[in-house]
């Protein structure tokens, strides 16, 4: 760390501050000192520009769009800040960190942190079912406008979740955050830099101190950022940034660039610009005491109100043109040499260029000739070895041809036929083979199917035997059942005509009405007993249980295809008709009937 002590401060009476702008006269060396505001955003990339030597320390380089900066020189700039001691004295302690610089301005920042408090309610604009604003409206029902013609909308207060908590305020994107000051003397006395001699640096350096002095009683050392000498440019000059950050008195600090550099918070016009000219008289008086003989004519013309006007620069400008006029003869004139050597180089060169040149041609020429001789004569000895090689070429083929043929007539052909005449014979043995072996494969397919077929007949008609015998069995049985089904209704006739011998004199249809009045009492239980209906006689009823017993035989499947009650029933039928009628004789007769009174539909199970 580089500590310096800083020199007397100077102007410490002063009631204004300055703004932009450049001084210098015809009776003394210029000075130029000039400030400007800058924001947050803008701050940022100029201190990394001017603190350039401290980023190379750090072994970060940047491409400047600068190109008077000479890199090689930016080591020999000088970046610094001020800091002071416990006994007041103020000193410059070097910057090894471009960081501690953006958190000495974040720290000032922060102190002049601005605060709101949250209201306890906020109007908002009422909406309706659409979620649209609703218009206000005038007693007459017209929209009420304001003074810019725009319509108003019906508000009210909503409470505030957070009331009465204090908020930091957003730093405006145009708020003033810092200051930037340049400082530069004139040129013609300083000298360019590659001409400095340690003594004229010396000098500069207690020159500079004078500004520094004024910087500090400007805005304090505590409020300036970071100061750099740049020695790496064509003429030495100071950047310095610093805070127009002013103390309340409470802890907290208010950032105000009118109030630094022109005394008041909201200065006029006119304040304004007596500020800027009390700030150059100022600083130039104190480098007049310091034995720089400091103009106090300002180059830029003025017009009667003291505004800068657009009228022809004075004596400095006409000086600095008259310097810049001879500088450029200066180097038209070394230009001028520098490319008249040139063109004495260019005319030497070209004299030898044409000189080689012609040497070449010549060469060419006659290795063209050569090349040309030799590529006939190569062509034609060419042709010729081409013509004797395809000659013996054309021989040997013959040659080779004819001994190929008798080869193949004498040896191959031969053998050849023998050998296919051998291996037709062996492929129609294995041809024969194969036939003979498909053959009796069918042929055993053949016999197997065969014997399958038979057994399948034999089972068939085992079947067959079996199905005739069983359908005889059952008829057997069916006849036999039948019969006992007949002889039953036999014995229920021969029954019915031990009751008719009560002495009716005929079978007649069961009456019920004729029951009733009073027929005797073994009609009317030979009637219950058969289950007469009103109108049935007997026969009919036995005609019913027979059909009865058919219909069960069909439904069990007694009864083939097209085979009707009567004929298979057959001889069954008539002698129930028969026995029919010989009952109605004996009813007649008053004979015995034969046989039981069983009933056919209870006792008969299918």
């Amino acid at each position: 760390m580089t500590q310096t002590s800083l020199g007397p401060v100077v102007g410490s009476n002063r009631t204004a501050r300055g703004a932009v702008a450049r001084t210098g006269g015809s009776s003394g060396w210029s000075t130029s000192a000039r400030w400007e505001g800058c924001t947050k955003a803008t701050a940022t990339p100029r201190i990394n520009h001017i603190l350039r030597d401290v980023e190379e320390q750090n072994g970060l380089y940047r491409k400047h769009s600068n190109e008077l900066i000479d890199g090689s020189k930016t080591k020999a700039n000088f970046s610094f800040r001020f800091a002071t001691a416990a006994d007041g004295t103020i000193t410059k302690e070097r910057i090894t960190d471009v960081a501690t610089v953006f958190a000495h301005l974040e720290a000032g920042l922060t102190q002049a942190q601005r605060y709101r408090t949250i209201p306890e309610v906020r109007r908002v604009k009422v909406l309706d079912e659409n979620g649209q604003p609703i218009p206000l409206l005038d007693d007459a029902g017209e929209p009420v406008l304001d003074k810019k013609g725009k319509p108003q909308y019906e508000r009210e207060e909503v409470p505030m979740p957070n009331a009465g908590e204090k908020v930091p305020i957003a730093l405006g994107k145009d708020t003033v955050v810092a200051v930037e000051e340049l400082f530069q003397l004139d040129p013609e006395w300083t000298g360019p830099i590659k001409d400095m001699t340690p003594d004229r640096r010396k000098e500069i350096q207690r020159l500079y101190d004078i500004w520094y002095a004024d910087l500090v009683d400007q805005y304090g050392a505590q409020n300036i950022l970071c100061i750099s000498e740049h020695w790496d440019e064509t003429s030495p000059h100071v950047s310095a940034f610093a805070m127009p950050l002013a103390d309340r008195g409470d802890g907290t600090a208010e950032l105000n660039v009118k109030l630094f550099t022109t005394g008041k918070k909201k200065p006029t016009r006119t304040e304004a610009r007596a500020a800027y000219t009390t700030k150059h008289d100022r600083l130039r008086a104190a480098l007049q005491s310091a034995g720089y003989e400091a103009t106090f004519e300002r180059i830029t013309p003025r017009d009667s109100k003291g505004f800068a006007g657009k009228g022809a620069p004075l004596d400095n400008f006409k000086r600095a043109a008259a310097r810049a006029t001879a500088e450029r003869e200066i180097a038209l004139d070394e230009r001028q040499a520098t490319l008249g050597k040139r063109e004495a180089d260019l005319t030497a060169r070209e004299t030898g260029v044409r000189g080689t040149e012609k040497a070449a041609k010549r060469k060419l020429d006659d290795a063209t000739a050569a090349y040309e001789s030799a590529h006939v004569d190569a062509y034609v000895e060419f042709q010729e070895k081409y013509e004797d090689l395809v000659d013996e070429l054309e021989k040997q083929t013959r040659q080779k041809q004819s001994q190929l043929t008798e080869d193949w007539n004498r040896r191959v052909k031969p053998g050849l036929v023998k050998a296919a005449r051998a291996e037709g014979r062996e492929a129609a043995r294995v041809a024969l083979r194969d036939e003979q072996d498909r053959a009796r494969a069918a042929t055993t397919a053949a016999e197997a199917a065969l014997h399958r077929a038979r057994e399948r007949e034999r089972d068939a008609d085992e079947k067959f035997e079996t199905a005739d015998q069983e359908v005889r069995r059952y008829k057997r049985q069916a006849m036999s059942m039948i019969d006992g089904q007949v002889a039953a209704a036999t014995g229920d006739i021969q029954a019915m005509l031990a009751v008719a011998k009560s002495g009716l004199p005929e079978i007649q249809p069961f009456d019920e009405e004729a029951m009733l009045a009073g027929q005797s009492g073994a009609y009317v239980t030979a009637a219950k007993r058969w289950k007469l209906k009103d109108g049935e006689t007997i026969h009919d009823k036995l005609m019913m249980q027979a059909r009865t017993i058919w219909e069960r035989t069909v439904t069990n499947g007694r009864l083939k295809a097209g085979e009707t009650f009567e004929t298979y029933f057959g001889q069954t039928v008539r002698e129930i008709q028969e026995r029919s009628a010989q009952l109605a004789k004996e009813l007649q007769s008053n004979a015995e009937p034969v046989g039981s009174s069983r009933d056919w539909e209870s006792d008969y199970k299918p």
